[in-house]
């Protein structure tokens, strides 16, 4: 594992705001926008292909954000889910992939991440994962330290297929 440090800015923006009260008004305001929620090409497929595997999603959202959003997308959620809160240290730390694997079963060496966020390649490497970096969200550049890069849920596709984890159709 490479170990990891947070770069997370100390000076409090609006402190004479309360911070739970802002979540709420910020999480009114998102589900609203339930409808304008589209799942990228391809993720509905890929999805359905894993539903026969173990797999979970990893992520700093909260359960009451995520899994309305996977609903309205159409994307079903695996068994195994680790939220934000699950853990006390958040990406980059490796504590969420470790839970997961955990979850899961199975060492964290044996997991196959895919991650579109430079916070998260980084968590999942230094968890003992294999990552894949997904550059829809963010230059190739950034996701670096992954150790395959994909363009696409399509390409994704093609190295789990390569990995042995999907069959070819």
């Amino acid at each position: 594992m490479i170990p990891y440090t947070t770069t997370r800015d100390t000076t409090d923006a609006a402190a004479h705001l309360d911070p739970i009260v802002e979540r709420q008004v910020l999480d009114g305001l998102l589900g609203r926008e339930t409808d304008s929620i589209r799942p990228v090409d391809g993720a509905a497929d890929l999805l359905r292909e894993l539903s026969s595997s173990p797999w979970a999603i990893v992520t700093s959202g909260d359960r009451a954000f995520v899994e309305p959003r996977f609903a309205a997308a159409g994307l079903p959620l695996p068994v195994v889910r680790v939220y934000g809160g699950d853990v006390e240290h958040a990406k980059p730390a490796p504590d969420c992939f470790a839970l997961a694997a955990a979850r899961l079963g199975v060492a964290d060496s044996a997991c196959l991440v895919v991650e579109d966020a430079p916070a998260g390649t980084h968590a999942a490497v230094a968890a003992g994962c294999t990552v894949i970096g997904l550059t829809t969200t963010h230059p190739e550049e950034s996701l670096q330290h992954a150790h395959m890069r994909a363009a696409s849920l399509a390409e994704v596709r093609g190295l789990l297929v390569t990995q042995g984890l999907l069959t070819s159709p």
